[in-house]
């Protein structure tokens, strides 16, 4: 009964330096804990958890296999584990987490949406869709922002506006509504409206680093080079292991004639992903333009 006492103790020390953005301390604590107490399924699942926010895919697998050995009643290791799975292109593995997942708590909303696009990956399109139909059941809110997001693929922006204007009325806090709206912006080149619903969504999501991106982009393709190279590196900073990142601050840093630090930038996506096939093609360009064939 010690250890879980303590492992109680460091869940919520480790909770607060989650919340304040301080993951690497976080995982350090987790690390250390679970070399002590290798047998306790929260701190096992809560690191795991942290290795997924923080992208560590591969590592994030290890544990939370680990956790539902420990503890094959919990849901919630099993739903990480699906997502992990299915970022991992490995869908077939994905179902079955996911399903145990959804069969141990049936209100796990998100579950059932990985579920569905972990059975469409695999051509299992009528179980897909109901796995989504489950999803959107469970959170109104999900169907809507999914209709949304067709409506700005199909470039019905009117539609796609009112949809998230809805969502946010009844959520002023629906960070991926005011995202989306951004996205939408943007598409329709208002840029300056573009970055205020960004900014005004990284208000509430500061850490999310896919608003960051969003964001770092907009001020790249405006000709913003400097504030695009300070959004790439805040997300790298958040997510050191992503290589698109990398890849993203390369290419913001080349038109600002940062041109050794961009193939600094390429060289650490490929070391990352050596199947990034675009990083490939600009650093070969880049070495070209240098010199260094």
């Amino acid at each position: 009964m010690q250890h879980q006492v303590i492992s109680k103790s460091v869940f919520v020390e480790v909770l607060e330096l989650i919340s304040s953005g301080q993951l690497a301390a976080a995982e350090r604590i987790c690390s250390n804990t679970i070399s002590q107490h290798p047998d306790d399924p929260n701190i096992t699942g809560l690191l795991g958890a942290l290795l997924v926010k923080m992208k560590k895919f591969e590592e994030a697998e290890k544990y939370l296999k680990r956790t539902v050995e420990l503890a094959p009643t919990f849901a919630k290791p099993h739903e990480d584990l699906g997502f992990v799975l299915l970022e991992l292109d490995r869908p077939q593995e994905a179902i079955e987490a996911l399903e145990k997942a959804t069969r141990l708590d049936p209100k796990l909303n998100l579950a059932f949406l990985n579920l569905g696009k972990a059975l469409a990956a695999v051509g299992r399109g009528k179980e897909a869709d109901a796995a989504f139909e489950k999803s959107f059941e469970l959170s109104p809110e999900h169907k809507l922002l999914a209709r949304a997001v067709e409506c700005l693929q199909e470039e019905q922006f009117e539609e796609a506006e009112r949809m998230c204007r809805e969502m946010i009325r009844n959520n002023p806090s629906n960070v991926e509504a005011i995202r989306l709206m951004g996205r939408m912006a943007a598409r329709q080149k208002r840029v300056g409206i573009a970055e205020r619903r960004y900014r005004k969504a990284l208000e509430i999501a500061p850490d999310y680093t896919g608003l960051i991106v969003d964001l770092g982009k907009l001020l790249r393709d405006d000709d913003r080079f400097e504030e695009a190279i300070a959004c790439f590196r805040q997300a790298i900073e958040m997510e050191p292991g992503n290589a698109r990142l990398h890849d993203l601050l390369a290419n913001a840093l080349a038109p600002a004639a940062l041109t050794y630090e961009a193939i600094e930038a390429h060289q650490k996506a490929i070391e990352l992903n050596p199947k990034l096939a675009i990083a490939w093609l600009c650093l070969g360009h880049m070495l070209k333009t240098v010199g260094r064939q």
